[in-house]
């Protein structure tokens, strides 16, 4: 949280925010490497269940999640539970 913190106070915003966009269809159906997607089912910024079932349908070698009781920032809500699939993901065959 002091990381967090000290970020913050010191980073400089811009004036007009930049969001990413969103990937096209193709472009998932073109990931090859096993990929991990992680959702908070409090997110409200785009739907969560609409998310994850997009990257099922579209991404051939993915495992999904549903983080429960968090929103848009899993890494500082649910740091252990983030740590441990991160943890499978990198350690799985």
């Amino acid at each position: 949280m002091e990381l967090l913190h000290t970020s913050l106070r010191h980073f400089r915003f811009q004036e007009r925010a930049v969001f990413p966009d969103a990937f096209e269809d193709e472009g998932l159906r073109s990931v090859t490497s096993r990929t991990l997607v992680m959702v908070g089912d409090k997110e409200i910024i785009y739907d969560p269940d609409d998310a994850l079932g997009r990257a099922r349908s579209l991404i051939p070698n993915v495992r999904t999640v549903l983080v429960a009781d968090a929103g848009h920032m899993l890494n500082l809500e649910k740091p252990g539970q983030i740590d441990g699939e991160l943890l499978t993901l990198l350690t799985s065959e």
